[in-house]
């Protein structure tokens, strides 16, 4: 599941998955998600998020997709664990 969630100018995009990416059609999904992010961005100048920065799996989908990491908070959340900032502009 993924979406983006409207906050004026401003997309925030998030992706909620599981490992069975890796076993059902990741290429097929790696092509989709450029083409969805490229249809869901269109309405904002720019997307982004956090990403939690032990997930090395969604880093590396982020920097495919081209997103920039641009800052850390280094105790984010409940458990206060750093978490990166991502963001691109369209």
């Amino acid at each position: 599941m993924f979406g983006v969630v409207p906050e004026g100018k401003f997309g925030t995009v998030w992706l909620l998955g599981t490992d069975e990416i890796f076993t059902h059609a990741s290429r097929d999904f790696l092509r989709l998600s450029k083409e969805w992010l490229s249809e869901v961005s269109a309405p904002f100048e720019s997307v982004g998020n956090l990403v939690d920065a032990r997930n090395t799996v969604h880093i590396r989908w982020l920097e495919w997709l081209g997103f920039e990491f641009i800052g850390v908070q280094s105790e984010f959340g409940v458990e206060k664990r750093p978490f990166l900032e991502f963001i691109q502009n369209v």
